[in-house]
């Protein structure tokens, strides 16, 4: 990822700043540094990990640490993470930010290589008005995931209902 797509990353909106640490980390391991990757990596997390918040603070903070760790390979924590933080807000109790739970657990299956459970995951949100954007599907979490039909469909249904 060139530094002009790093830009453009940093600027979407996302639900945490560790998301942004996230995006620089996996262009890091892309060009090849996968030691200083990881050495940011371990220190957000360990930042994020000691973060005092309130209640949508905890869950945000939840679905950040479950990102950090699956891009450290961390699978069962990064897996146990994500599902805490769907189980604390979910679309049926909160449909407007519930659904971007959601879209972090299908990062965090697409980083830890659970393909399947991402594109379903995906699918299930793509289909709701507060689902993910075309920015989301191009987030660097969801690489291994192109040129998979079921994920390319996704994209080409988010795209037309943007339109």
């Amino acid at each position: 990822m060139d530094a002009e797509a790093l830009t453009v990353f940093a600027s979407i909106p996302l639900p945490h700043d560790a998301d942004v640490v996230l995006v620089e980390a996996l262009a890091l391991r892309k060009q090849g540094d996968a030691a200083k990757a990881e050495a940011i990596l371990i220190a957000v997390r360990e930042r994020t990990q000691n973060e005092k918040l309130g209640e949508m603070g905890e869950v945000e903070k939840l679905a950040s640490l479950a990102l950090l760790d699956a891009a450290l390979g961390r699978k069962q924590e990064a897996l146990l993470e994500s599902q805490k933080a769907v189980d604390k807000l979910p679309i049926s109790r909160d449909a407007s930010y519930g659904p971007s739970l959601v879209l972090c657990q299908a990062q965090v299956f697409a980083l830890i290589g659970e393909r399947n459970r991402a594109i379903e995951r995906l699918s299930e949100i793509a289909k709701i008005p507060a689902g993910p954007n075309v920015g989301d599907l191009l987030h660097p979490c969801f690489d291994e995931l192109r040129g998979d039909p079921r994920f390319e469909k996704i994209v080409t249904d988010v795209k037309a209902a943007t339109k």
